[in-house]
């Protein structure tokens, strides 16, 4: 179905019922592996591509989520439905507005009346479908509006800067785990040939235990060098993953890295001075050696620090509740511990710049007495309004195109 879309004409493939049958794909292919959505969005969308029904004819349903009843079959589903439907409202049984729900008997899924015509794109049929809302619509294609969506995916014509922009990052919900696929991946640490060796990270793995978070799968502590590897290309994508999003929902992030980008171990982003291909702002400050060490010491603390009661950031990211159960694990070993941070310590120290992290969170955008503080913004075209705040080397020269 998606591949008949994909390559359609453009005129037939930002119709507004093709972009809801593509929604609709999307939202049928993710209920393979996982519940069926059913958020307000998606709720929304399964008014519109899902036949509904009376919502006094279904028995025992959950009305506020995605409504079926696996026990019975809908009035829809026998032949001349809607011949009875129309006699009982003529004799006024039946209000015309009577409240109607999404259906789908015994987990099976019925789309609505589609177009399937020869060399066309698939389409759900122009029958009066509900209309998804405007903060609806943006859920579910990426947050961009469906004027945008036009101009991202034509294959001509001029594309507003806003629609080839990166979504907003997740800030509220856990990274991605990072899997190591590749056998013969590059190992970045070697406390092995020191004589350092890690024990084991315990975890319950009970079945009434099967829905906490997830533990990353390369956990086998025994292989230090390779543990810590995978460990640090995780806090490489976390912090990624955490870069601020303006506030409000329409607007879109700081970050110019797009979602591939994020979910990738590279440190390239991190080694570049060009911040331009990496922010769409930015305040920044030349800093020492003691100053990104404090910094350094909040991404991966010592032992027994003192953390705020106030966390964001850091709860949500894999290799942060990683380190937690590796100081547990090893707390009679301060000797190990030391030797990791050192390792990752002089790794980040290769980096042209880091976030400025801080007790309470990863990544700082507060503005006040910031040109005190000796923080300048880019692009320096006046704005003096919330950022990234970030360190680089007391040598480095930062690059932003377009800054006055």
């Amino acid at each position: 179905m998606l591949s008949l879309q994909a390559a359609g004409l453009s005129g037939h493939r930002f119709l507004y019922q093709s972009l809801l049958l593509t929604a609709g794909c999307v939202w049928l292919v993710n209920s393979l592996h996982a519940r069926p959505d059913d958020g307000p969005a998606c709720r929304e969308l399964m008014r519109s591509i899902l036949p509904l029904t009376e919502i006094n004819g279904v028995g025992g349903v959950m009305v506020e989520s995605a409504a079926y009843n696996p026990n019975r079959r809908a009035e829809w589903m026998f032949p001349g439905h809607e011949a009875r439907v129309e006699a009982r409202r003529q004799h006024g049984e039946v209000e015309e507005d009577e409240p109607c729900i999404p259906y789908h008997p015994y987990g099976y899924f019925f789309l609505r009346e589609m177009k399937l015509e020869e060399h066309g794109v698939p389409r759900m049929r122009a029958n009066h479908l509900p209309e998804l809302s405007i903060p609806g619509f943006r859920h579910l294609f990426g947050g961009l509006s469906r004027t945008e969506v036009i101009a991202k995916f034509t294959r001509s014509g001029m594309i507003p800067p806003v629609a080839d922009m990166p979504m907003r990052t997740t800030n509220k919900r856990p990274t991605p785990i990072y899997v190591n696929e590749r056998e013969d991946d590059e190992v970045l640490f070697h406390l092995s040939a020191a004589g350092h060796s890690l024990a084991s990270i315990n975890h319950d793995t009970g079945s009434d235990l099967e829905d906490n978070d997830p533990l990353p799968p390369e956990q086998d502590t025994r292989n230090i060098d390779m543990f810590l590897t995978n460990l640090f290309r995780q806090m490489v994508i976390d912090i990624k993953c955490k870069t601020p999003n303006p506030k409000g929902m329409a607007t879109l992030s700081y970050s110019r890295l797009n979602q591939d980008d994020r979910n990738s171990p590279d440190e390239a982003p991190f080694q570049t001075l060009q911040l331009d291909t990496v922010f769409t702002a930015v305040w920044y400050t030349r800093a020492g050696y003691e100053r990104w060490r404090m910094a350094f010491n909040w991404l991966l603390p010592p032992p027994n620090t003192r953390v705020s009661a106030r966390v964001q950031n850091y709860s949500s990211c894999q290799y942060y509740k990683t380190w937690h159960r590796i100081l547990e694990a090893n707390r009679e070993n301060p000797r190990v511990i030391e030797a990791i941070r050192e390792a990752f310590w002089k790794r980040v120290r290769t980096w042209s710049w880091m976030p400025m992290a801080q007790a309470d969170k990863m990544w700082a955008t507060f503005t006040q007495n910031a040109q005190k503080r000796g923080f300048r913004r880019l692009p320096a075209n006046g704005e003096q309004g919330p950022a990234p705040f970030i360190l680089i080397h007391s040598h480095g020269m930062p690059i932003f195109i377009g800054a006055a």
